[in-house]
This record gives structure tokens, C-alpha cells and sequence, in this order.
């Protein structure tokens, strides 16, 4: 699932991909109520799609893909947070969701979650988790310096260092996060020296960093990454803004299971496209304008 533009119907709505059959679902929302800031939030399960749209604080159900939306009640809102439009997979009606917590775009630094009953139709936000990150003492370490036991990222002294949380994953009770980040902040990243693939506490803070890079703006020229889960929840998707890297600006897929980086060779004709998700042994390419491509994919 994707949510697009449609450019003749003029309006949002969600590209539905199941096999070989698609369907274009258009939003749910009037259009006098979408708002550019506040963009919906797509969730895909085995249940369907949903829709969070956090400027009318409603969420919309369509459990076939020639089935219609079907609201669905909230008994609360997400609170002192605007949810994300970061593609979520969910897992037995949990769905985390990446927050904005101020006015600032680039702030996506804390996550709550949301539980659907699909059952009684019904639905209840979490309580909102700051990314919290341990101090360290070790003058290596990107958070080193040793003045507090603890920093939190919504502190006046970090104001401008906020983490950006680009992709977050909840398995078994467990959540994992991929931190972007720019040493130059060309394309709206934070000013984070580091990108790291990292396993969260429930209360948000950090427990362990399980892949990734530190000290960027030690290493020649620009660096910047961004990182997506694949909706079949099996690996993440790392895509480098800058093409003056080791990577040459090329995506590599990083396996979760083993935490394998693999190179990706797309099919030729193709080499411009980039991958935007990964469903089994598919993977969805786009030219980031008007083109959508189905392929088959082999991670070896």
C-alpha cells in the first residue's frame, strides 16, 4: 500500500498492490479538511488498511480491497503529539506510530502506539514515548561528555539536534527504530553525526544500537542516510542522500534477521529506480514521479 496523489482526480488517496491485481482507493477525507501538515498515516496488517488522519482525529477502516472506508472509533488522541506519515506494518492490531512534538517538521523524535480491536471496532492511543539516550562518559561516543546521567532530545540545549526517527518497528512487544541523520542538513535532517538501527525500551529509551555509523562528520565530504522497514517486516530498507560515499549514493537492503548488508542490482532499464518497499520476494520500484514497477527480488 502507498499513498499517492492522484494527478487527473486531483486528490490523495491509497494505491492498493495485491498480486497482480491494483486498485486506487481515494481518501476518505473531504478535501477541505486534508492538511499538508498533518498528512494521514497509512497502516497495513492482515486485516486490511487503515488510515489515521490527524486533522479531523479520525481513523478509517477497509478490510477488502473492493471494500469501502469504515470509521472507526477512538476512545482518545494521540497525546501532545501529531502522528507521522511513516508507512507502518502492524502485528496483531498494535501499530507504533512516529510523533511530531512541536512545530518543527524535523521533530519526530518520540513514538506512541495504537491497538485496534477489530472485533468491537474500536481503537486507543498509547501513552507517547520520548527517544531518550544514555549519557556516556567515553569521548568517542557521539553522547559522550558526561553532564547528566540522562538527555533527552526535548531539551532547550538540543533543541536544533533532534534524532529523526524514520522508520519504527514493533515485534513481540519489542520496538526497534532506524535514527536518520546529516551532518549538513540539506534535506531536512537533523545535524546528528550518526545513523544507527537501534532496539528501544517500551518507554522509549535507548537499549541497544544493532547496526549503523557514528562520527560522520569526521569522514570527507557529505553524509546523510535514510531508512525504511519493508512492510513484510523482514528488512530495512537504507537509502544514502549524498552520492559522494563508499555506497555511491546507491540503496542497500540490511537483513534483520542476521543483520547482513546486501547490495541491491536492480533489472536493467531500471537503474534510475529506486526501491520503495519489499513484500516477501518483491520489490515495489518507483521512479519517484510517475512510475510503479512489481519485481521479482533475491536476497542472497
Amino acid at each position: 500500500m502507498f499513498w499517492t496523489y492522484h494527478l487527473v482526480q486531483k486528490c490523495s488517496g491509497v494505491l492498493w498492490v495485491k498480486g497482480e491485481v491494483s486498485r486506487w482507493i481515494p481518501s476518505p477525507e473531504p478535501k477541505e479538511q486534508q492538511d499538508v501538515w498533518e498528512d494521514p498515516v497509512l497502516l497495513s496488517c492482515d486485516r486490511g488498511i487503515l488510515l489515521v488522519c490527524p486533522a479531523s482525529k479520525s481513523l478509517w477502516w477497509m478490510p477488502q480491497m473492493d471494500g469501502e472506508w469504515i470509521p472507526i472509533p477512538m476512545d482518545n488522541w494521540c497525546a501532545q503529539g501529531i502522528p507521522m506519515p511513516v508507512a507502518v506494518t502492524g502485528s496483531q492490531g498494535v501499530f507504533p506510530i512516529v510523533c511530531r512534538v512541536d512545530n518543527s517538521a524535523d521533530a519526530t523524535n518520540s513514538f506512541t502506539s495504537l491497538t485496534v480491536d477489530f472485533e468491537t471496532m474500536t481503537a486507543h492511543w498509547g501513552r507517547k514515548r520520548l527517544l531518550r539516550i544514555q549519557q556516556s562518559r567515553n569521548p568517542t561516543d557521539p553522547f559522550g561528555g558526561g553532564r547528566a546521567s540522562w538527555r533527552q532530545f526535548c531539551q532547550a540545549d538540543f533543541h536544533y539536534n533532534y534524532p529523526m526517527i524514520g522508520s519504527i518497528l514493533e515485534q513481540n512487544g519489542q520496538f526497534y527504530a532506524f535514527l536518520e541523520s546529516s551532518t549538513i542538513n540539506p534535506a531536512g535532517l537533523s545535524l546528528m553525526g550518526y545513523y544507527w538501527y537501534l532496539e528501544l525500551e517500551e518507554n522509549g529509551l535507548f537499549k541497544k544500537k544493532l547496526w549503523g555509523k557514528d562520527n560522520l562528520s569526521r569522514l570527507p565530504g557529505k553524509h546523510g542516510m535514510r531508512g525504511k522497514f519493508s512492510g513484510d517486516r523482514t528488512c530495512l530498507i537504507l537509502s544514502p542522500i549524498f552520492k559522494n560515499d563508499d555506497w555511491r549514493g546507491k540503496q542497500k537492503v540490511l537483513r534483520l534477521s542476521d543483520l547482513v548488508l546486501i547490495d541491491l542490482a536492480m533489472p536493467r532499464g531500471y537503474a534510475s529506480f529506486h526501491v520503495l518497499d519489499v513484500w516477501g520476494n518483491r520489490a515495489f520500484l518507483s521512479d519517484e514521479k510517475d512510475k510503479l514497477v512489481l519485481c521479482e527480488m533475491t536476497l542472497e
